[in-house]
């Protein structure tokens, strides 16, 4: 969608607005209520975000009612939009379960596939799930046409020439202005061609992103070696993937253009780059993948790279929700769930646990 605008501005409301399915129960918290939120008579979330403000001023009884709100309250996902350059373009976000409202969160911005949407990767990734439980925040981004430019890859991304890279940039500008981000703590997952993106961020944002993961991806830009190391995992069907084959080559899918470099040269990039030794420090068989983990050398600075080659699977998430995009082909894996071992690996990193 085209629009008029010059400059990249929010043109939503302020996200807090409208939070929790149940209201925030008052007979506890009558004269803290009156003590410290009488401007405007705050009622329901707006009442216990202000109590939030002064938990250590709070009678024993509210804070117990305060905790136990905060611990079971429940934020809707909400799309929002921004206008980049004449682009009209769109997001959505996953606030964790029992969130407060005022500590900084991690966020990981999760990037869907080809013909995809922010809905789409939300549902085939199960993402949102594993953040409820780890407390995290998601962000699913949407590409121009269900696509992403990642360099030399796809769709009408990569035929309009769409400042896929600028639109993170700006989103994660609009993100820490309107909510406590933790900002040593932000990671990029895609899937497919939102795998790829990832890679050209990893590059290109490198003094903004934690660490990346790619499911399904490979590197399909020329880059400089990124101005710092940045971890690095990528799962990958070694047989059954026709959209992006491992070996490289051509893809079954039209809106993928030209021929797509090998998973393992993608893997060889990254372990140059995050100075990591040639050869895997650990090899670790399992009956349905096989996963190569590459280190820097003791006590050298870096970072790691980490490989699943699974034996099944296609253009699908590991352990997620089946998302057919009419041609696409292959089991969907379930003894390995990506979702969770993604965060796994993202919660080990930080900007400042690995310095430039």
């Amino acid at each position: 969608m085209r629009n008029p605008f010059p400059l990249a501005v929010l043109i939503v409301s302020f996200p807090w607005i409208g939070a929790a399915v149940e209201p925030f129960p008052t007979d506890s918290c009558g004269v803290d209520a009156a003590r410290f939120c009488q401007e405007g008579e705050p009622q329901g979330d707006k009442l216990a975000r202000c109590l939030n403000e002064h938990t250590e001023e709070l009678t024993d009884a509210c804070q117990a009612a305060l905790s136990e709100y905060n611990a079971n309250r429940v934020w809707p996902d909400t799309v929002r939009t921004m206008v980049q350059g004449d682009l009209l373009r769109r997001y959505l976000i996953h606030l964790p379960r029992g969130y407060d409202g005022k500590t900084p969160l991690p966020v990981v911005l999760l990037f869907h596939g080809i013909s995809g949407t922010p809905e789409i990767a939300r549902r085939q990734t199960r993402m949102s799930e594993v953040a409820d439980k780890r407390h995290f925040m998601v962000v699913y981004p949407e590409g121009i046409g269900g696509s992403w430019n990642a360099g030399k890859c796809c769709g009408q991304a990569i035929r309009d020439s769409v400042n896929d890279v600028g639109f993170v940039s700006d989103l994660l500008d609009q993100l820490q202005k309107n909510y406590p981000l933790d900002r040593s703590r932000v990671y990029a997952a895609g899937v497919d061609n939102g795998g790829m993106m990832v890679y050209r961020l990893a590059g290109e944002l490198s003094r903004r992103l934690a660490a990346i993961a790619s499911v399904g991806g490979t590197m399909v830009v020329d880059i400089p070696r990124a101005k710092r190391p940045v971890p690095v995992i990528e799962m990958h069907s070694i047989v059954k993937d026709r959209q992006v084959p491992f070996e490289g080559g051509p893809s079954k899918n039209p809106a993928f253009s030209g021929s797509l470099q090998p998973v393992p040269d993608t893997i060889a990039w990254w372990v140059k780059a995050n100075y990591c030794r040639k050869k895997a420090a650990e090899v670790r068989t399992d009956l349905h993948f096989v996963t190569e983990v590459y280190k820097p050398a003791e006590g050298e600075p870096g970072a790691p790279v980490v490989l699943y080659k699974l034996m099944e699977g296609g253009p699908t998430w590991p352990d997620g929700k089946e998302v057919i995009h009419g041609w696409a082909t292959g089991t969907l894996v379930q003894t390995v769930n990506a979702s969770k071992i993604i965060w796994e690996f993202f919660k080990a990193h930080s900007l400042s646990s690995i310095p430039e």
